[in-house]
């Protein structure tokens, strides 16, 4: 039998076969599903197309990450991440997933979800309609504490990492929660397209000091920088038009007020903590990989694609 391959959404119909044969891939007339595989499989081709620069027999998780990144993160950011893990083959695990997860169980994976907002915060943000049922609380607790070692073939996240007091333990908890050549799949804002735009481009020695800490919520110096260069007024579209004068939303004195009001509770502030380009991030995380987990590696990374907010980062973990 030839090596059968499963498809991905590409061609407007996921979970469809094909093999590889004089780097050409020919779709499967019967079956059409990979739940239908058997061992009386009959291939019969429909249509073939060439695949560029794919070697004959490259399975379909490979061939996928050869596809430009950026282009697929600007056409489906959801079908952008999906192409990139494991999601019919794997169980994963999606972060703070609020309203909109990127990875779905209609998609057929198995995932779970975790958030740390309680059930009050929830309801608050989004509504008593909506289920959580299947969303496991964090509150203060690390990810290690509520799932096992090994546990999960990829971990995603959207907006996530930049709230994120402590990125390296973070990078940490997640290596150690996925299995050998598991996937981490992270869309994360450019702050040269949002609110963050003033803002300067965390540092790699930032990060260490948030670690050294151990920090749980933002620091001091994180809600003072932050609100002394938000800019409320700044979006996506006005930013990329280059028509748009950024300009910061409070004053000195208004930020002083700010952090009057939160300095003895800290864990009700949300804000981003860190700011990111595609170029930083990669630096960044070469720096703190090789430093302190040598199980990650950066996989792809893309751009952000032009009009767009965000860019998407997988990582690879080796352990």
């Amino acid at each position: 039998m030839r090596d059968i391959f499963l498809a991905t959404a590409e061609d407007g119909i996921d979970g469809k076969l094909y093999y590889v044969r004089n780097n050409m891939k020919h779709w499967i007339l019967s079956p059409q599903v990979h739940s239908e595989i058997g061992a009386d499989l009959e291939v019969r081709s429909i249509k073939s197309e060439i695949l560029d620069s794919i070697p004959e027999g490259t399975p379909i998780s490979e061939a996928s990450s050869r596809n430009d990144i950026t282009d697929d993160l600007a056409n489906d950011r959801s079908r952008a991440v999906r192409l990139r893990i494991p999601i019919h083959t794997g169980s994963g695990l999606e972060i703070s997933p609020g309203n909109n997860p990127i990875v779905r169980s209609e998609f057929g994976a198995h995932v779970s979800y975790c958030e740390k907002a309680t059930s009050e915060d929830w309801e608050l943000n989004y509504g008593a309609q909506l289920n959580r049922s299947d969303i496991i609380t964090l509150g203060d607790k690390e990810l290690s504490d509520v799932f096992e070692p090994n546990s999960f073939d990829y971990i995603v996240s959207s907006h996530v990492i930049e709230h994120v007091p402590d990125i390296i333990s973070h990078f940490m908890q997640c290596s150690l929660l996925l299995k050998p050549a598991g996937k981490l799949a992270m869309i994360i804002p450019d702050k040269r397209y949002t609110f963050d735009v003033l803002r300067d481009e965390t540092t790699f020695s930032e990060l260490v000091q948030s670690y050294d800490r151990s920090l749980k919520y933002p620091s001091v110096h994180m809600i003072e920088d932050f609100y002394l260069h938000l800019d409320r007024n700044a979006n996506t579209e006005n930013l990329w038009s280059g028509s748009y004068l950024p300009a910061p939303s409070y004053t000195k004195a208004e930020v002083t007020e700010i952090l009057e009001s939160v300095r003895d509770n800290p864990e009700k502030i949300d804000i981003h903590c860190w700011t990111f380009t595609p170029d930083s991030f990669k630096q960044l995380a070469s720096e703190f990989v090789g430093i302190y987990s040598d199980n990650l590696t950066v996989k792809d990374i893309s751009q952000t694609p032009e009009g767009r907010n965000e860019f998407l980062v997988i990582l690879e973990n080796s352990a």
